[in-house]
């Protein structure tokens, strides 16, 4: 095959891929079936060992795509989805604790690699200036199949609550078939240990804009997350229904990720263009800004007029996951830049755990208050870390990149 006939086969088989990593059919009933199974102290347990094995193993997978390879992290994906969601349709306490290590695998050898093999792919091809609006196209194909398969999977649900699973499972096997079709894109030469790219990384976090860059994705993490794992039991106040009910949360969970995911989508048509007229420092920020007010508005008004700045939150979500590795990739050699998507990531991940715990309290309304007051810091924070002129000067630059 011929060197453009392998990339136009790459590039089919990523969309194909991406489609099919966002149909998450279990979103909005995992947590029913999960609490029929072994009951909620133990679902909760579960959710922990899913989230420390995704920080436990977050840069060690980028350092594996940046090493063995981009389509191989892809397959460890497909694979371990695979035997996840067979392990979640046996049940028992061990079977979907297994579940849970293996969904969490998944993530971290995905995290930085889709969108690097991607860039990869259109680089050799000498057609990087290409990336984002294909990347933002790619994505709004996930964030539509997002949306499409939470509604799906509450209905399949309705059945029996193991339907969704199933067809994950199927997702999943599409999802290898898609890689298998996938060619690793030519590579530079990646000597070096673990160690010694770390400190490589190390370097690359104290230039001026991949710094500012690694600070964002921090923000956008926490600001995300805030709004999102607070939304649900926010409109079950609104609406004046028991918080603490399981049924009640999955049901309004998932409704409201099909409609991030919806809007996020859409929203990706217009993201070129407001890269190129404004900049991406200046996009990014409004959507930080826009996202923190969210989360203000929930702390000072219990109204459902506050849910469309809810849903909101799907588009500074959509465009990081494209404007982020594009500004990544064009600044970082080609055996680093998994690696730094995923200590970015892993940043914001732990980042958002002291969070946490910095503003658990026993009732909602007082999580809300200090939830606002993080997110108007952290967005501050961006804005004017971004002033700066280092900063400033190289986010001017980017609008011009390409």
């Amino acid at each position: 095959m011929s060197s453009s006939g392998q990339t136009e086969a790459n590039l089919r088989a990523y969309a194909i891929h991406q489609r099919v990593v966002g149909s998450l059919f279990w979103l909005p009933t995992v947590l029913l079936y999960l609490i029929d199974q072994v009951g909620l102290t133990r679902a909760l347990q579960l959710g922990a060992l899913y989230y420390l094995t995704v920080v436990v193993l977050e840069v060690p997978s980028g350092w594996f795509s940046d090493h063995v390879g981009r389509v191989a992290a892809l397959r460890v994906t497909a694979v371990a989805w695979i035997g996840c969601h067979g392990l979640f349709l046996v049940g028992g306490l061990g079977a979907i604790a297994g579940a849970q290590v293996l969904l969490a695998v998944g993530y971290a050898f995905l995290s930085g690699t889709d969108s690097t093999f991607h860039f990869d792919v259109l680089d050799a091809d000498g057609r990087s200036s290409e990336f984002e609006r294909r990347e933002a196209r790619v994505r709004t194909g996930l964030l539509y199949a997002t949306a499409v398969t939470a509604i799906a999977g509450g209905c399949l649900a309705f059945v029996d609550l193991r339907l969704p699973f199933v067809a994950a499972l199927g997702a999943a096997t599409v999802q290898f078939g898609a890689t298998m079709r996938m060619s690793e894109p030519p590579r530079s030469a990646r000597d070096g240990s673990f160690a010694s790219d770390l400190r490589s990384i190390v370097g690359h976090l104290r230039r001026p804009l991949l710094a500012w860059v690694t600070l964002y994705v921090v923000v956008e993490v926490v600001l995300i997350h805030l709004v999102s794992e607070l939304a649900p039991p926010y409109l079950a106040m609104v609406l004046e229904r028991p918080s603490d009910d399981p049924a009640a949360a999955a049901v309004i969970a998932g409704a409201l990720a099909a409609t991030v995911a919806a809007v996020g989508g859409w929203s990706l048509r217009f993201t070129e263009s407001a890269r190129r007229r404004f900049g991406p420092g200046v996009v990014l920020l409004v959507l930080a800004t826009l996202t923190a007010a969210a989360s203000l508005t929930m702390a000072l008004v219990v109204s459902l007029l506050v849910l469309p700045l809810i849903v909101s939150r799907g588009i500074q979500m959509a465009a990081t996951q494209v404007m982020v590795p594009g500004i990544v990739s064009r600044r970082v050699e080609q055996h680093h830049r998994a690696t730094m998507l995923s200590v970015t990531s892993l940043l914001g991940r732990c980042t958002y755990a002291i969070v946490l715990l910095a503003i658990a309290a026993e009732y909602l309304p007082q999580v809300l208050d200090a939830a606002a007051v993080v997110a108007v810091g952290a967005a501050m924070l961006a804005a004017v870390m971004a002033l700066r002129p280092s900063v400033a000067a190289e986010l001017r630059a980017e609008r011009d990149a390409v």
